[in-house]
């Protein structure tokens, strides 16, 4: 036989358990607001032939506006990968995190291709694996350690940009290339 005072416990520990659960969700579903409230935040990836990428970016701290949307800021993060599969040449993959004391909307690489300005980045970057940090800094939009006005090759667009086919100069073609891009500010 089970007491009252044994289901009221067992309620109670329920209660509290469900609550910090909940508590738990909320907190791990928050942004992260190491860098305060983000201003924009971008994904991306393409693929080519031996040749892919994949990330994010969050910008935060905006000191420039127009039209409403934030065009420069003083911190923010980055994390992407990239990957370099060539049989017999050289297979790779890089990671990189970048942790950014400034950013802004300028002509770039993409500005001719595409007629948006790229974003450039001020800041530092860990290179992962930190053995072909060099071979990683080879690769379009890996920064070195230090950098300061570093084009990322990613062009401005606010909305969702498919360039799916896009050949570079040289013949370059993307098989896929993908960019959202969504202001919060």
């Amino acid at each position: 036989m089970i007491k009252h005072r044994t289901i009221g416990r067992l309620a109670t520990a329920l209660v509290m358990s469900g609550a910090l659960s909940m508590g738990a969700v909320a907190l791990a579903a928050s942004p992260a607001a190491a860098y305060g409230p983000a201003n924009w935040q971008i994904t991306f990836a393409g693929t080519a032939t031996g040749y892919g990428f994949w990330g994010w970016c969050d910008f935060a701290g905006g000191t420039t506006f127009s039209s409403g949307l934030a065009t420069s800021g003083t911190s923010g993060d980055c994390q992407f990968s990239e990957y370099v599969h060539q049989p017999g040449v050289f297979s790779g993959t890089c990671e990189s995190s970048l942790t950014l004391t400034a950013w802004y909307e300028a002509p770039g690489f993409f500005t001719p291709l595409l007629g948006d300005p790229d974003w450039f980045f001020s800041g530092t970057a860990v290179t992962h694996p930190a053995g072909q940090t060099a071979f990683c800094q080879t690769l379009p939009g890996v920064p070195p350690p230090t950098f300061s006005n570093f084009d990322s090759v990613l062009p401005v667009a606010a909305a969702h940009t498919s360039e799916n086919g896009l050949v570079l100069p040289g013949g370059f073609t993307f098989r896929e290339l993908q960019f959202q891009e969504t202001p919060l500010s």
